[in-house]
């Protein structure tokens, strides 16, 4: 039975920390390609319409993701947002189908070549930094699937 113990002790302390490195256990992270992000969620109307404006800066491997009720044709802007992002809009089984530099304060709109599920914005040239690119999957916990979008 005192090894049945050590063997638990060895399993939290060592194996899983290991297993999950690379992997985001938290509930608002995603992970693409091992990398994890952390994000904050816009799913309401107002705060899909703020996102990141107004900002000064945005912490390295954190962005925002938009969340949408079904798949649809999305556009964004950058008017009052203050730093350069990269959006990414992605499909509902997390199929990057898009990747796109938006400049800061920019009234040009940017649409989704296709109905998505979800965008994503992080600093630019993240994805590019990181080695991502269309087709790639994102990992979404089931935390963020599962919270209601308007």
């Amino acid at each position: 039975m005192k090894h049945f113990y050590i063997l638990v002790l060895i399993f939290t302390l060592v194996i899983l920390p290991a297993a999950c490195q690379g992997k985001d256990v938290s509930k608002d992270g995603l992970v693409i390609n091992g990398k994890a992000i952390n994000v904050e969620i816009a799913a309401t109307s107002d705060e899909k319409a703020l996102g990141l404006m107004h900002r000064k800066s945005l912490p390295e491997n954190s962005g925002m993701i938009f969340l949408y009720p079904e798949e649809t044709p999305v556009r964004f802007w950058m008017k009052d947002t203050l730093i350069p992002l990269t959006i990414a809009f992605i499909k509902e089984d997390g199929t990057i189908t898009q990747i796109a530099d938006m400049a800061p304060k920019s009234e040009d709109i940017i649409w989704s070549r296709q109905a998505v599920k979800y965008a994503l914005e992080m600093n630019q040239g993240w994805f590019k930094k990181n080695n991502i690119k269309e087709g790639d999957k994102v990992f979404i916990p089931d935390a963020i699937k599962q919270i209601k979008a308007e």
